[in-house]
């Protein structure tokens, strides 16, 4: 089986050379198409940069045994010394921050834990940061908290506040049920105590049924804004959104639009409607939105204009978050959704090729940009505090200085894996007709061949949707 498919890959390989797509040593393809098929499962593989834990061969440098001469990874390109320290008396967002309690839905997530990074390293005598976290694939709150906190995104800040640990309350619920999934006892904890919300939770998955989306983003925020009104000591409370929102708009200004459906109609009808009913009609219902994601949360914008006047609140928008540029580690990120995604398919020989305008600006914006535009919000929100209104910030690339798609290509050639699934080379194509057939060659041909094995070894389908 495997000569055949050799020799299925050879031919394969041999026309694509010819044709000049993707010129590669027939050679050097077997010996990593092997390899993955071996191999294809084992996590180690992956680059440190996209695990959440630290590969086991580094572990070593928490405990300061690591040095630059160790070539396991090139870890001290992450780690390496910068000035992530905060002058502890020179900001006045430092000082607002300071001895008060936060809440932060979603801190397991990408931004949560960057936040939540962010302001225990900027601030030693901010007070309690209460995370509200959900028991997932039978791990109870309290362990995925402790493991959640030895995340790597850790490591600078462990250095640098030792105890860091200490400032940090798990708070167990669940944005899917009722009330947030909150005890009474938890629910008293939270409105006695906090200052600052900082709503981060949602699905970001673009093919979220409409239900689950509608449950999480929508219902969520409502019922979040909620314990915000109960809040007895309530300073601000900041909801984040995405500056692709709107994107049905040429111009997107800093403030609201009015809403695809009421978004009181669409929680009645998503609670009334069966699922296989909603899933017809939700193509309908989307019209020229691309997916529920950005659905969902331009209408629970609308709900928090709604819900949320009287209080000291804010809207941030951020364009497409990639890997941080600096804090806390460089080029820190931990999913491969969107441009990081096609990025690290590309580096592994996966990806070839893009339906993307290469000479378009991509509107990307590093992950602790966002951090820190998010919190500077807050502070602005509660310096200014009109009551009247909810101001949004859009946070999008600067026209001074834009990022082109094209630019992205500089980055396939730098992200490192263990994995090549082929020689690695990508292009972006505004194309169609083109993207059609190259992806068809080197992406739907190659799937099947590899799904083929799979099942043939006894393991689950990867490739072909």
């Amino acid at each position: 089986m495997t000569k055949y498919l050799f020799r299925i890959s050879d031919c394969f390989l041999t026309f694509i050379y010819h044709i000049n797509i993707a010129p590669a040593r027939t050679d050097n393809f077997r010996l990593t198409f092997s390899a993955f098929l071996l191999q294809i499962m084992d996590p180690n593989l992956l680059p440190a940069v996209l695990r959440t834990t630290l590969p086991p061969k580094l572990e070593k440098i928490k405990n300061g045994s690591y040095t630059e001469n160790d070539n396991d990874y090139p870890i001290h390109l992450y780690l390496k010394e910068n000035d992530i320290r905060v002058q502890e008396d020179g900001s006045d967002i430092i000082q607002f921050l300071k001895r008060k309690n936060l809440l932060i839905t979603g801190a397991t997530g990408f931004l949560g834990k960057l936040l939540l990074e962010k302001l225990l390293r900027c601030c030693k005598d901010i007070g309690t940061i209460y995370v509200v976290i959900r028991t997932k694939k039978g791990v109870d709150p309290q362990s995925r908290l402790e493991d959640f906190l030895n995340n790597w995104v850790f490591c600078k800040l462990s250095q640098i506040r030792p105890n860091y640990k200490d400032n940090v309350v798990g708070i167990s619920g669940d944005f899917e049920f009722d009330g947030l999934g909150l005890s009474n006892e938890s629910r008293g904890i939270l409105t006695e105590n906090v200052n600052i919300i900082y709503h981060v939770a949602a699905t970001v998955r673009f093919d979220e049924p409409l239900k689950r989306a509608v449950k999480i983003n929508i219902e969520g925020s409502q019922q979040i804004i909620q314990l915000a009104k109960e809040c007895k000591k309530l300073d601000v409370f900041v909801h984040i959104s995405t500056a692709y929102s709107n994107c049905q708009e040429k111009l997107i200004k800093e403030d609201f639009y009015p809403p695809h459906i009421d978004p009181y109609k669409l929680m009645l009808m998503t609670k009334e409607l069966p699922d296989d009913i909603l899933e017809k009609i939700t193509p309908g219902m989307l019209q020229s939105i691309p997916n529920t994601y950005l659905y969902t949360k331009q209408i629970s914008e609308d709900l928090v204009k709604r819900e949320a006047v009287g209080l000291p609140a804010c809207i941030q928008r951020p364009a497409i978050v990639i890997a941080s540029a600096k804090e806390p580690i460089r080029s820190w990120v931990d999913n491969i959704y969107g441009p990081v995604g096609v990025m690290q398919g590309a580096a592994i020989g996966l990806l070839h090729i893009s339906p993307v305008n290469a000479n378009g600006i991509a509107e990307c914006v590093p992950a602790d940009f966002v951090i820190n535009n998010c919190i500077a919000a807050s502070y602005k929100t509660v310096k200014e505090r009109k009551l009247g209104q909810i101001p949004i910030y859009n946070f999008t690339s600067s026209n001074s200085n834009p990022l082109h798609w094209k630019d992205l290509l500089y980055i396939v050639k730098k992200i490192g894996s263990k994995i090549l699934v082929s020689k690695v080379f990508f292009k972006f194509t505004s194309c169609w007709s083109w993207y059609y057939i190259v992806s068809f060659l080197l992406h739907t041909i190659p799937a099947v061949i590899i799904d083929f094995v799979l099942e043939r070894l006894g393991k689950k389908p990867l490739y072909v949707l």
